[in-house]
């Protein structure tokens, strides 16, 4: 019955050995995980407390700055909170990009622009670590 007992438990230990993982050494630091090995997940939301309800006296002005580089410039006066404020936006683009979409997205941060120089910021971050180690 005692010889039963122990070699059950020998086949367990057995077992126990095989299915899991070695220790590792702690003082080791090929162990670590470094921050280059880690992928972070950063998402940030940006809101304004106020709006604006329209655009006026828009200019946009497209100039080449380098090579095939070229640069979308918009000024424009946006309405917020019953006043006008003005707004300067650029974007710089290449051969691959639309002048009409670079232009756009230059109104867009001149929009922003607008809205930072009078509206106050609510800006909330989530950032999620998850980190593994590459093989």
């Amino acid at each position: 019955m005692i010889f039963s007992i122990f070699k059950y438990f020998l086949l367990f230990v057995l077992l126990v050995y095989m299915f899991t993982d070695p220790p590792v050494d702690n003082t080791s630091h090929d162990n670590l995980a470094f921050s280059s090995d880690c992928v972070y997940d950063v998402s940030k939301d940006i809101t304004f407390t106020h709006d604006i309800k329209r655009t006026r006296n828009y200019s946009e002005n497209v100039e080449t700055i380098a090579g095939k580089a070229k640069q979308c410039n918009v000024k424009l006066q946006a309405f917020i909170n019953d006043k006008w404020i003005n707004g300067n936006g650029s974007f710089i683009y290449g051969p691959d990009t639309a002048e009409r979409s670079a232009c756009y997205m230059a109104a867009e941060k001149a929009k922003s622009n607008a809205l930072q120089s009078f509206s106050p910021e609510v800006i909330t971050a989530k950032i999620r670590n998850k980190c593994e180690t590459r093989s």
